[in-house]
């Protein structure tokens, strides 16, 4: 029912926003559903606190407002507050979709929106998903669908993108949703670039987390982010029994410390919170609290499977080792991948516990040779100037767009 009101109240609404007059200089961010202060919006939205000419504001969850710079403007998401910089900002910045990350408001179609993604397509997207055939028959249903929410709530978008492939791999896998794409990098890679030569910033953020998960920062940390599967079930831990007993006694006399982050959707579903000497399990309340970039910064190696987040562990120097125990089912029967991941990968690959053991006590210069050949060819546009670059593309826009009469600047 609730939904339903929604969807009413924006179909009444939208005629009179398309009328409402837009500060071209206010610009609104979100990130993951309203969920989390982090990811390319977080780091655009800092770099543009700095700008004067720039109005910024990012709209969250209410439990985000203490997560902010100090001085950072922010509205609560659903609020009437939030409401009124969605009907007066003209520009919006995003990870996911205007509708996840904002609400199911309408939005003037003259507006600029950026469509920062959250990650580098390693695997299958949108249309080109393996199984999505299973829907096909109500194709006509969903395309409607699809009209109808990109007509009354939003329009398409552009997109910051790490290489001339991720450009192809969003035209292929979302076909209807991004008008451009701009070759600068991303936010969170400018971030990564920056911070890798800065041994203060990483140590501060290793105390730190220390401090939140109660775990001891003079250990090696090895951190695990696992991608997400259509079956939750089926996602490797490392508190599961078969990996305590082989695992702990290598890792105990190497005085190492498994961090596992399950993926967004994964915690959901868990607790975590789980503790062994040489286990720690982020429980998904603790990742709240938590910014992945930060736990990959003070972290001493990566171990992960598909995720994309072994690319920001590339741009950052991190040592990467790919445990891949479902390679055969994810490529065929899941995502699956577009890349044979040998040639793009971050390292070695393991498909079984028992290589896993062997690479862990590998040094991490021996890991840095395992990349693929391909993976450079991914990362070509990550300069660490992405931010600067957007924010020179904005003013270009914002001079060369035409303005209806009602489309003015205003004071708000």
């Amino acid at each position: 029912m609730n939904r339903l009101r929604i969807g009413v109240l924006a179909i009444l609404l939208y005629l009179p926003v398309q009328l409402f007059p837009r500060n071209r200089r206010k610009i609104v961010f979100g990130a993951w559903t309203g969920t989390l202060y982090a990811d390319n919006p977080r780091y655009l939205f800092e770099y543009l606190l700095a700008d004067p000419t720039f109005k910024v504001l990012w709209i969250g969850n209410a439990d985000l407002i203490n997560q902010l710079p100090q001085g950072a403007k922010f509205a609560p998401k659903g609020s009437f507050r939030a409401l009124w910089h969605l009907f007066t900002a003209y520009t919006f910045v995003f990870s996911h979709s205007m509708w996840e990350d904002f609400g199911p408001y309408p939005i003037k179609r003259q507006c600029i929106r950026i469509n920062c993604g959250h990650g580098i397509p390693l695997k299958h997207i949108g249309e080109k998903v393996s199984g999505e055939e299973a829907i096909k028959s109500i194709w006509f249903l969903i395309r409607m669908k699809q009209w109808i929410e990109g007509f009354l709530f939003s329009a398409p978008a552009v997109a910051p993108v790490s290489s001339a492939d991720m450009s192809h791999a969003l035209m292929e896998g979302y076909p209807e949703l991004f008008t451009d794409y701009l070759p600068f990098g991303s936010p969170r890679g400018d971030f990564l670039l920056k911070m890798r030569e800065d041994a203060s910033f990483q140590k501060e953020c290793r105390n730190r987390l220390s401090e939140i998960l109660s775990i001891d920062s003079n250990k090696k940390w090895v951190l695990y982010l696992p991608t997400w599967r259509k079956e939750q079930h089926s996602v490797f831990s490392f508190s599961s029994l078969n990996a305590a007993i082989a695992l702990s006694l290598v890792l105990k006399s190497e005085e190492v410390l498994v961090i596992e982050k399950q993926h967004f959707h994964t915690l959901l579903a868990q607790r975590g919170g789980l503790e062994k000497d040489w286990l720690r399990v982020i429980s998904a309340d603790e990742s709240k609290q938590l910014d992945t970039l930060e736990l990959l910064l003070a972290s001493d190696l990566l171990i992960t499977d598909y995720s994309s987040c072994y690319f920001d562990a590339v741009l950052m120097g991190l040592p990467v080792i790919h445990f891949v125990y479902d390679y055969d089912y994810y490529t065929e029967a899941d995502a699956g991948l577009r890349f044979e991941l040998k040639e793009v990968s971050g390292g070695p690959i393991c498909r079984g516990l028992t290589e896993l053991i062997e690479c862990l006590q590998q040094p991490p210069q021996t890991l840095h040779q395992s990349k693929g050949d391909q993976l450079d060819s991914l990362l070509e546009y990550e300069k660490g100037h992405a931010c600067e670059q957007i924010t020179v593309w904005l003013n270009q826009q914002m001079k060369s767009r035409s303005l209806f009469f009602l489309n003015r600047d205003v004071r708000g």
